[in-house]
């Protein structure tokens, strides 16, 4: 619920998701994970405490309509 949010049912399943491959992709670092994990989890709860979803759903948004104003 953290990493996804709960401002949205779709985000907590995509922040669940994101954990497991998280897990599956740090298997190396096996010594660092749950250093990783923590960072993470402090990262999204201070820079987008809507959850994962919704904060990059909105950058994209800020992107897309900043991408649309600059003429060619």
């Amino acid at each position: 619920m953290v990493l996804g949010g709960m401002a949205s049912t779709f985000g907590a399943a995509c922040g669940a998701i994101a954990l497991t491959l998280l897990h599956q992709e740090l298997v190396v670092f096996k010594d660092y994970e749950r250093l990783v994990h923590g960072i993470l989890l402090m990262a999204v709860m201070i820079f987008l405490p809507q959850g994962l979803f919704v904060g990059l759903s909105q950058g994209a948004r800020r992107l897309w309509a900043t991408v649309r104003q600059k003429p060619f």
